[in-house]
């Protein structure tokens, strides 16, 4: 018979796992808005964008710019699979203006932000 046990699931575990990257996550208002960027073009600029919005825009398959399909991808990847939101929630706006920029993007400590939302329910 095994007795009551611990079980520790700390960030280190966490980032073991996923192999995410850690780090601190900035003040996410400092993202600016691109006067033509992916929230403009697909979205019209409008502040609510649903995750069945998203996931329809993905499937039209139709993009204006050469990355915007891979963009959309990512902030489906982000929040379906990483963060796995329920559809009826919304894209937050801005990681909408940070997936303009792949380097920024790719940079920012998503294994911070995942990890702080899986452990605490954390609504960003």
């Amino acid at each position: 018979m095994l007795g009551p046990c611990s079980v520790w699931f700390s960030r280190i575990e966490f980032c073991l796992i996923t192999g995410l990257k850690f780090g601190a996550i900035s003040n996410t208002d400092l993202y600016e808005d691109v006067s033509n960027g992916i929230h403009h073009r697909c979205f019209g600029g409008r502040g609510a964008v649903t995750f069945a919005e998203l996931k329809a825009r993905i499937q039209q398959g139709q993009s204006q710019e050469q990355f915007d399909a891979v963009k959309l991808c990512l902030m489906y990847m982000v929040n379906c699979v990483l963060i796995r939101a329920e559809e009826r929630k919304y894209v937050p706006i801005w990681q909408l203006r940070l997936v303009d920029d792949l380097d920024t993007f790719n940079a920012f400590p998503w294994g911070s932000h995942v990890y702080k939302y899986s452990i605490f329910g954390s609504k960003t």
